[in-house]
Order: structure tokens, then sequence, then C-alpha cells
């Protein structure tokens, strides 16, 4: 199986559905989890997906469409959770946690604005 994104600039629709999640939610980002992850002691049942800054995407290029192990980082950074949550997620979960990861990316790119 491929590192790559399941989503490329020749499918604009991620990258559209992500911008609005951006647009249509207040920060910070709040995804219920439909199956909860066990972690340590703790069970995990929501994630809060903060603004985040540029910084977030250190180590990271900008001027590609991310891998999936990028997009883990920068929504483990961005809800402020072990990496091995994230990678823990049911994949209906991981879905919308990805999504969040993108449209954090995107805005860093400038997706959407003109010159």
């Amino acid at each position: 199986m491929s590192d790559e994104a399941p989503w490329s600039d020749d499918s604009p629709d991620a990258t559209a559905a992500a911008q609005r999640m951006l647009e249509n939610k207040q920060w910070p980002i709040i995804v219920k989890l439909g199956t909860p992850v066990e972690f340590g002691k703790e069970t995990i049942t929501e994630l809060a997906f903060q603004k985040g800054n540029f910084g977030m995407l250190k180590g990271m290029s900008v001027d590609r469409v991310p891998t999936v192990d990028e997009l883990q980082l920068i929504a483990s950074r961005l809800c402020k959770q072990h990496l091995r949550v994230i990678e823990s997620l049911d994949p209906d979960d991981a879905s919308e946690v990805t999504g969040a990861a993108l449209a954090f990316f995107n805005r860093c790119q400038g997706a959407g604005k003109r010159l």
C-alpha cells in the first residue's frame, strides 16, 4: 500500500471538503469519536483540534500533497494527543480527523487564496 494520501491535485473534491470544514466550524474543532480509543488508562472519546500555527508543519514540505504519515502527525500536533492515539483511530473516525489535518495543511499553503 502506498504512503501517499488518497487524494491528489486531480481531485479537488477532497480539498474543497477540507476547506469547507474550516470555514464552517469554530475553533476548536471537536471530533466526537464513534469508536473511543484506549490509550494507557485513558479512554479518548473526542479530539479537540486547535487552530494551530505554521510551526506545526515543521519538517514537512508544503509544495505537494501530504502523505498519510504527515497528516497523522499534523492531526496529533493539532489535537495535542500522542501520535499512537491518531494511529489507533477507527477508519470512520480517521476520515474526519484526516479532513481536519488536510484543512489545516491547505490553510498553510494558502489554498483558495487568489493573487
